[in-house]
């Protein structure tokens, strides 16, 4: 079982993730907002999600990104990940999705590394929207949305679910204080 502490680690890990890694540049404002009170992915019609997993021996957290499919959203992909492209098409979209996805989730596994031992990141891989009706079937302990806008004009939905061991207690808490250097690009092996 997670506890309330851990759960609310788990949330500031993603939001200061979301914060760090959803700007291209010293000028872009990134907003994060709790969407959790709404149904995943209501909304529209049937989309992609991308879906990434941090798991180990006691618990697995599910990461849904949704992204509005938009030029400014692709321009705004190419420029996080230094594309010269100014509006990503098909396949490049695809993975400028995927290696955006990789480092938010990348970096909240890093930094729960240092609490929890042998924790696992999943490659990114792509769901139909209507897969989130589904996500009770995990029996997660909590869910979370988060709503990302970045120059409010850019937005991210993120969807985090929590699933825990029944038999197994986890509790920690994160040191916000401390400000670990950023690495972009590394590729994590497991």
């Amino acid at each position: 079982m997670m506890s309330s502490n851990a759960v609310a680690a788990i949330r500031r890990l993603f939001e200061q993730s979301l914060r760090e890694n959803c700007i291209s540049g010293p000028n872009d404002e990134c907003l994060i907002s709790d969407s959790s009170g709404m149904a995943p992915f209501a909304e529209r019609d049937q989309h992609q999600v991308v879906v990434l997993n941090i798991s180990s021996y006691a618990f697995r957290i599910v990461a849904l990104f949704e992204f509005n499919e938009d030029a400014e959203t692709s321009a705004h992909l190419a420029r996080i990940s230094h594309r010269e492209v100014r509006s990503l098409q098909r396949q490049d979209l695809l993975d400028a999705y995927s290696e955006f996805v990789n480092l938010i989730c990348g970096k909240v596994n890093r930094d729960l590394g240092k609490v929890i031992f042998h924790s696992g990141l999943s490659t990114p891989f792509f769901l139909e929207s209507t897969c989130a009706q589904y996500l009770s079937v995990l029996k997660p302990s909590n869910t979370h949305i988060l709503d990302a806008v970045v120059n409010h004009k850019v937005h991210f939905r993120l969807t985090v679910c929590i699933c825990a061991a029944d038999d197994i207690s986890i509790d920690f808490q994160v040191d916000q204080t401390a400000h670990e250097e950023t690495t972009t690009g590394e590729m994590e092996m497991f």
